[in-house]
C-alpha cells in the first residue's frame, strides 16, 4: 500500500504547485497593469508663478488643468496647502472640482490672502484721523465745562495741556483700531494638488509678500 500512496501523492503536489504559480503570475500582471495606469499622465497642472502681494492684501492666481493626451477627460479636484503664516486660499463660490477634457482645458481662479481676515480693509471702520478729530473737539469742551468757573488763564493752560496729549491718545486709544495679524514679508510656497483617480500632479506657486 505504501508505494501506491506515494505514486498518487506526487502528481497532486505537482498540480498544486503549478496552479499556485499561475495564480501568482496572474496577480503580478494585475498589479503591473494597475501601476501603469496610475502612473500614466492624465492631465497637467500649472500655475502662474511667482505672485507678489503686499502684506494684509490679497490677489488672484490662475491654476490651469490641461489634458495630457487626446483621449483623457474627467473631473479634477484642486486642493491648496501652505505653511506660510496667515496665508489662505479663497475659492470663489466654493468650487474646487472642474471638468477637464481633450482640447478643452479648465482654469480656476483662487484668491491668495495674506491676512487673518479676508477683505477686512473693505469693511467700514473708523479711521485714526477721525478719532483724533473727535478727541480734539472733546478735550477743549471738557476743559471749559469743568473749569468754567475758574480763571481763564488756568482753563486756557489746561486746554493746551489736553491738546498736547492728543497725539498720545491717537496712538494708544482715541482713534485707534484693531488690525488683524498678517503674513510677515518674505518668500513662501503655496502648493496646489489636482486629484483625479490615482493621478495627482502638483503645481507650486512662489509667493512673495512685501511690506
Amino acid at each position: 500500500m505504501f508505494p501506491m500512496t506515494s505514486r498518487v501523492a506526487a502528481p497532486l503536489s505537482r498540480t498544486f504547485l503549478f496552479r499556485t504559480f499561475l495564480f501568482r503570475t496572474f496577480l503580478m500582471l494585475m498589479v503591473c497593469a494597475v501601476s501603469t495606469t496610475a502612473s500614466r499622465a492624465q492631465f497637467n497642472l500649472s500655475v502662474n508663478s511667482p505672485l507678489t502681494i503686499q502684506t494684509e492684501k490679497y490677489a488672484p492666481v490662475t491654476v490651469t488643468m490641461t489634458s495630457a493626451n487626446d483621449s483623457w477627460s474627467g473631473a479634477v479636484t484642486l486642493t491648496c496647502s501652505t505653511t506660510a503664516p496667515y496665508v489662505s486660499c479663497i475659492w470663489p463660490n466654493a468650487q474646487q472640482t472642474f471638468a477637464v477634457s481633450a482640447g478643452s482645458p479648465a482654469t480656476a481662479t483662487i484668491y491668495i490672502n495674506t491676512s487673518e481676515v479676508f477683505k477686512y480693509e473693505s469693511k467700514v471702520q473708523p479711521s485714526r484721523m477721525q478719532g483724533v478729530a473727535l478727541c480734539s473737539l472733546f478735550a477743549p469742551a471738557m476743559c471749559w465745562l469743568f473749569l468754567g468757573g475758574r480763571s481763564r488763564k488756568k482753563a486756557f493752560g489746561l486746554m493746551l495741556f489736553g491738546l498736547a496729549l492728543l497725539p498720545l491718545g491717537a496712538l494708544t486709544g482715541c482713534g485707534s483700531r484693531i488690525t488683524p495679524p498678517s503674513t510677515p514679508p518674505g518668500t513662501y510656497s503655496v502648493i496646489f494638488n489636482g486629484y483625479s483617480g490615482y493621478y495627482a500632479p502638483t503645481a507650486v506657486l512662489q509667493l512673495i509678500v512685501t511690506p
